[in-house]
């Protein structure tokens, strides 16, 4: 791991406990929690939102980060921290009910939506207050996952907004692991019509992330660890399995917006996973290969969440980043 970013973090760890304190937790998360404004506003619903904004006077470019499910915006702190020097204000929002914003049912670790648009909505009304902190020359957008989905709908409704679209393992086809996605859709529209949309999907859990060793998003153990770490410090912020209503919007919204990328006029840079269990290569393939402005980078052997790989992997897609940014 470079620069001795996360060494303090383990040195004290050795069992990786929740017995942290402020000077253990790295160059990376010190960096952010020194720099970063938390910000909120409600929603069309309301709904409270949060976003954390790094913003500096002389920067005349914008960045908006979309995290993936689950994920608070902290964990985009390295991210934020690699960008500091591109000229760019920073946005990273946090998704109705995960991360600082407000959660929707009463078991709020259970990762649910009542309808995949109110992400969108979120947005738009995160725009326009990140609209009145200065008049932009260039507004590029960083999404993982759920948050690509989210992205690319706000952008097909607002085509105008983006200049650029970064995007990580897109979801536009979730990866359902037991049965087909329309077996899956079909049961879970039954269990919706019975009122029970809105408890884990079935086999789903709250308990607490697995442990390295087996876990499927990442080959890296320091930035696994750094995320522990975010929701160890924080334990509000963790969110576990999805409900079947949120599984059901994600595939609504997943499907809308692959049917309407064809507005898109902008670059976009596409980043895909090798070993993803999350999310189908084939819908991401079919988008990419129908937009003329699209590039798609494969990283054959990386797990679904890229931007927080090993180096020998989140440094090459780090430098399409920054190239693409110029």
């Amino acid at each position: 791991m470079k620069d001795n970013r996360y060494r303090a973090m383990f040195e004290n760890s050795a069992n990786a406990t929740n017995t942290f304190i402020d000077e253990e937790k790295g160059e990376v998360l010190a960096y952010f929690d020194a720099v970063s404004e938390s910000k909120h506003f409600d929603a069309h619903d309301g709904v409270r939102i949060h976003f954390s904004q790094i913003v500096n006077q002389k920067n005349k470019k914008l960045l908006v980060i979309l995290p993936g499910r689950t994920e608070p915006a902290a964990k985009y702190a390295e991210m934020a921290y690699d960008l500091r020097y591109e000229g760019y204000d920073i946005v990273i929002v946090d998704h109705r009910g995960q991360g600082y914003s407000e959660r929707i049912l009463e078991n709020k670790r259970i990762g649910h939506v009542e309808n995949f648009i109110d992400y969108v909505l979120d947005l738009e009304e995160a725009g326009r207050l990140i609209s009145r902190i200065k008049k932009y020359d260039k507004k590029v957008m960083l999404a993982h996952s759920m948050g690509t989905i989210i992205g690319l709908l706000h952008a097909e409704r607002n085509p105008k907004f983006w200049d650029g679209l970064i995007l990580g393992s897109p979801m536009l086809e979730i990866k359902t692991r037991s049965f087909p996605s329309w077996i899956v859709n079909n049961l879970f529209k039954v269990m919706k019509r019975v009122g029970m949309a809105e408890g884990f999907v079935p086999g789903g859990t709250e308990e607490e992330q697995v442990p390295f060793e087996t876990n499927s998003v990442t080959h890296c153990p320091h930035r696994f660890r750094l995320a522990r770490y975010i929701e160890e410090r924080e334990p509000s912020l963790f969110v576990a399995d999805p409900s079947p209503n949120w599984v059901l919007e994600g595939f609504k919204g997943s499907q809308q917006a692959l049917e309407g990328r064809h507005v898109l006029k902008m670059p976009i840079l596409m980043f895909q996973a090798g070993k993803d269990e999350y999310v189908h290569e084939e819908a991401q393939n079919e988008f990419a290969s129908t937009m003329v402005n699209c590039k798609k980078v494969r990283f054959r052997n990386s797990y679904h969440e890229i931007f927080q790989e090993k180096d020998s992997i989140r440094d090459k897609a780090l430098k399409e980043i920054i190239r693409f940014l110029k």
